[in-house]
């Protein structure tokens, strides 16, 4: 899927738009999302320990930890797409660029000798 920018709009304002759409829908459907998270754990098994501990040494009850939230990978996906989206930005784009207008000057050049060329035969 190809997203096309609008004239005038800078694409770190698109990209800010999307992230917040992402984030508030999220927040919206977040009563369903935990639902059906809750729904899919197996229940038990969280926390408790079978394996066979000696009399002598204290137990000890820990919690049991929670997997990460749905909001912990949305964070860390946005991120990820920060962290892309500056790093072409930073690096890449000005080599592309570069590149293209030393084509462009390359190509325009050889349109300028193919002219002149052309006239210089027309006045023989």
């Amino acid at each position: 899927m190809r997203i096309r920018q609008i004239r005038g709009v800078p694409k770190w304002q698109v990209m800010l738009t999307i992230a917040v759409g992402v984030i508030g829908g999220t927040y919206i459907y977040r009563p369903l999302i935990i639902k059906y998270h809750q729904q899919s754990q197996a229940p038990g098994s969280l926390g408790e320990n079978s394996a066979a501990t000696s009399s002598n040494t204290p137990q000890v009850k820990m919690a049991p930890r929670k997997a990460p939230g749905i909001f912990t990978g949305l964070f860390g996906i946005t991120c990820v797409t920060v962290l892309i989206c500056m790093s072409y930005k930073i690096f890449i784009q000005p080599y592309t660029h570069t590149k293209r207008l030393r084509e462009a000057e390359e190509y325009a050049e050889y349109i300028y000798r193919r002219e002149q060329a052309a006239k210089s035969q027309s006045h023989e």
